[in-house]
């Protein structure tokens, strides 16, 4: 069977925030937004909770033997993370988006709309391994509204849309809280990265991931984009 590839999503917090509504989640009580510094005076002032970051980056040869390295050398997993596998290609913006938001919903008990895609897709794969969550999105029940969904996102951001077939050097990932440690979650790396237990989960995400592990091996690339899921303090 041929890899479905799909359309990058743009890394843009209104077009995020819509799709997940779309796809179920109470925006009207956490949304996506920017985060325009990991230094300690701009995680200090994002809204709390924080829930997860969405990290997009340049893809280099160097960040991909690091990603490698790292998920090798993981160890101490918590039962209790939700991850799967990208199996997808191009779908990185989405499948951070399911590690961020099935992780928050298992976490703090966040209600979805019944009988709405993530409502289904999560309940439905809780008993699955990392293996058959990834091959769930791609052929399961509920692939078709997925893929639409992200589609209908990845067409209504501001950024020039390039063709599926197109290649493509940037790529997400999620870094979320589970049971007092920090998690790097990255489809293509096979399983969850344990960064560790956290005093201030925002600090030591932005410091002891994001900019060890991705400011530091690549200082001369500025090609980040960070968003964090928060309380929505706008109601």
């Amino acid at each position: 069977m041929a890899e479905k590839r799909w359309i990058p999503l743009e890394a843009n917090p209104d077009v995020i925030n819509e799709y997940i509504d779309n796809l179920g989640f109470p925006t009207l009580m956490y949304k996506f937004i920017d985060v325009i510094s990991c230094d300690d005076w701009c995680t200090d002032m994002l809204p709390k909770p924080v829930l997860g970051f969405l990290f997009l980056y340049k893809i280099t040869q160097r960040s991909k033997d690091a990603v490698k390295t790292r998920a090798e050398l993981s160890t101490d997993i918590s039962p209790n993370i939700y991850y799967m596998k990208q199996t997808i290609s191009n779908a990185c913006g989405t499948i951070g988006l399911m590690h961020i938001l099935a992780n928050a919903v298992l976490s703090e008990g966040i209600p979805l709309k019944e009988q709405s895609f993530l409502e289904k897709f999560i309940n439905g794969t809780l008993e699955m391994d990392f293996d058959q969550r990834g091959k769930e999105l791609e052929y399961g029940e509920g692939s078709e509204i997925i893929e639409i969904a992200h589609r209908s996102a990845a067409s209504s951001g501001q950024s020039r849309v390039p063709n599926e077939n197109e290649r493509i050097s940037l790529h997400f990932t999620a870094i979320v809280p589970k049971d007092w440690g920090v998690y790097e979650l990255d489809g293509r790396a096979g399983k969850p990265i344990f960064h560790g237990n956290y005093d201030d989960f925002a600090r030591d995400a932005c410091q002891n991931v994001i900019k060890r592990h991705f400011f530091e091996v690549d200082p001369y690339d500025n090609s980040y984009t960070i968003l964090a899921l928060v309380a929505n303090t706008d109601f």
